[in-house]
């Protein structure tokens, strides 16, 4: 009688007979997580990253949680505010970082003008953006 395969998420056929879901469930988590898409649900893809860089034993530090696209970094951008505990200047410096990245092709005034409306949006303390303003 033929042996009944599987095939795992890569394409790779699986012998049902010879691993444990157990196995196969480590084997796969040991891969990178496929590239994150517009319409994909950025939770999961987060904690499958995760999961993947502890078992890999990447240092939290030297995480590259995505390859993403100018677009993927234009919402980061347009979606970033201040974490609590951030100073201001921290949130300039990772918004500056992120639009680099984001808006490569830009004209350094328009560039500018985005970066500030956004650093005032996100800034935390309301009395902070008036002051911005």
């Amino acid at each position: 009688m033929a042996e009944e395969e599987d095939m795992d998420t890569s394409g790779d056929p699986v012998s049902a007979g010879t691993t444990t879901v157990v196995e196969r469930v480590v084997r796969m988590s040991l891969r990178p997580p496929p590239r994150f898409g517009a319409k994909g649900d950025w939770k999961l893809w987060l904690s499958r990253f995760e999961m993947y860089a502890t078992q890999a034993k990447i240092a939290s530090g030297q995480r590259n949680y995505c390859r993403c696209s100018e677009l993927e970094w234009q919402l980061k951008v347009r979606t970033r505010v201040q974490k609590v505990g951030e100073s201001l200047m921290e949130f300039c410096g990772a918004l500056r970082g992120m639009a680099d990245k984001a808006f490569p092709a830009w004209p350094a005034e328009q560039l500018q003008d985005l970066l500030r409306n956004q650093f005032i949006q996100g800034v935390l303390s309301s009395s902070v953006q008036l002051a911005l303003i």
